[in-house]
């Protein structure tokens, strides 16, 4: 694929503007990159001459509920617009970018980070948690709406 139909969009500002001085402190440019069906990350330090690349073509595998059936996930999709794709990974969270883009934050940053892994449900785990079990269901809905909590 030649250059000028490789798709960029600059993250250091908005990066800048979540992370402040958690980034790591050479970082001078974080750009997401799609070519093709391929997306990658470039990081620019001031110390060293070429960007690095970072693949972010596959993520991770989904398994099936007994953990077995492991098929590749993957989180940009290359028949969306490459802006919707570019939305998901501003939209993803610290400790995840820590973990997919190795070098954005700074060493004692990141190492905080690490700290605070985020709770994530199945759509069935959270139905099970929100469940009424039969005992619980109340039976006159505004004698319960209006019961005193304990």
């Amino acid at each position: 694929m030649s250059q000028s139909s490789i798709r960029k969009f600059e993250l250091i500002g908005v990066y800048k503007e979540q992370y402040g001085e958690q980034l790591h402190p050479e970082l001078q440019s974080v750009t997401f990159c799609q070519d093709g069906k391929n997306f990658y990350v470039e990081l620019t330090y001031r110390n060293k001459p070429e960007p690095v690349p970072i693949d972010m073509n596959l993520v991770g595998f989904e398994f099936d509920e007994n953990g077995e059936n492991g098929k590749p996930d993957y989180l940009f999709d290359p028949s969306v617009d490459f802006v919707d794709n570019t939305k998901i990974l501003l939209d993803i969270e610290a400790y995840t970018l820590n973990n997919l883009i190795k070098g954005l934050f700074e060493e004692k940053a990141s190492e905080e980070i690490k700290k605070h892994k985020p709770l994530h449900y199945t759509m069935q785990e959270l139905e099970d948690e929100m469940a009424f079990d039969d005992d619980d269901e109340p039976e006159d809905f505004e004698e319960w709406k209006n019961k005193p909590w304990e």
